[in-house]
């Protein structure tokens, strides 16, 4: 609760609040900010697809539309709509399109020794977490004593400063470390509260990503609007690109994906009986089919 005009400064509330002071401070900085316009969505609920594939010819992305039949029937389409370009007019059903994209999908899927090694990091990772937050209560915990002692130093101080000046300036003082202590106290609050529920709510989010990693497609399947937004906004770095008569260009997954790919390279263990040392110099190369003619040298001599 604050009152400036009463020369109230703000202070623990003996009420149920209605929102965080964290986020009522969030939401005063976005005020202070100005607005900003809303993103508007480019997934429609019948073109899955629609916004995220561009045509290859010119780079536009691929509009929708329906179209009646000579029965009466609905027909659906994904169409270039950009005036001068060699696709400019020319459906594409959707049903080919989405169905060479699902195919796509499919191929994304790591080897199995690579994706447990991926999914134990994930899990290593929690236990730290976990240890983390012990550490981190203690350290609020130190703070909100640091705050509390320092709040009293300055209520003696206005009893023994001789200028309503001094005054101002200590009261200021104690409001500005009070506001801190509120911040503190919701932050140890929410470190604890870090358990039983909300701590397996977050483990399911853990193995939604693991099951969107093992296999993008499995949630793609499900059918559900803002999952496949999810998928192809961490499956693809950028929008696709559709050749008509042709399917889907080589796409540029985004860094897991790109990570994973290293499980097709052409790699072989070192024989056991160990290997004939050359006469002259050498150097050994490690190249995945997504970068031919890349090949990194690893150890030269």
């Amino acid at each position: 609760m604050q009152a400036e005009k009463w020369n109230i400064a703000r202070r623990k509330g003996r009420h149920e609040p209605l929102v965080s002071h964290a986020v009522f401070n969030k939401v005063q900085k976005r005020i202070a900010e100005g607005t900003k316009t809303p993103r508007r969505a480019n997934i429609g609920d019948d073109f899955a697809l629609r916004g995220y594939v561009c045509c290859d010819a010119c780079d536009a992305p691929l509009r929708s539309c329906y179209t009646k039949g000579g029965s009466g029937g609905r027909y659906a389409y994904y169409l270039c709509h950009t005036k001068g370009c060699s696709e400019y007019g020319k459906s594409i059903r959707r049903e080919k399109l989405e169905g060479d994209f699902e195919t796509l999908l499919r191929s994304l899927r790591p080897a199995a020794p690579l994706y447990r090694i991926v999914r134990d990091m994930f899990w290593d990772a929690w236990d730290q977490r976990n240890a983390q937050c012990g550490e981190s209560r203690k350290a609020l915990t130190a703070n909100l004593r640091k705050f509390e002692r320092q709040i009293d130093k300055y209520v003696d101080r206005i009893g023994d400063a001789g200028s309503a000046a001094a005054i101002a300036a200590y009261e200021r003082k104690i409001a500005s470390l009070e506001d801190e202590r509120l911040l503190g106290e919701e932050k140890l609050a929410e470190s604890s509260a870090r358990t039983g529920a909300k701590d397996r709510e977050a483990k399911g989010k853990i193995e939604l990503a693991l099951t969107f990693l093992a296999n993008p497609w499995k949630l793609w399947e499900t059918g559900d609007k803002t999952l496949r937004k999810l998928v192809l906004r961490l499956t693809f770095s950028e929008r696709l690109r559709y050749r008509r008569n042709e399917g889907h260009r080589t796409p540029q997954v985004t860094v897991p994906f790109t990570f994973f790919g290293i499980s097709d390279a052409k790699c072989q263990m070192v024989p056991g009986g160990g290997i004939e040392p050359p006469t002259r110099g050498f150097s050994i190369h490690c190249s995945t089919p997504e970068l031919p003619g890349h090949g990194m040298p690893l150890l030269a001599g």
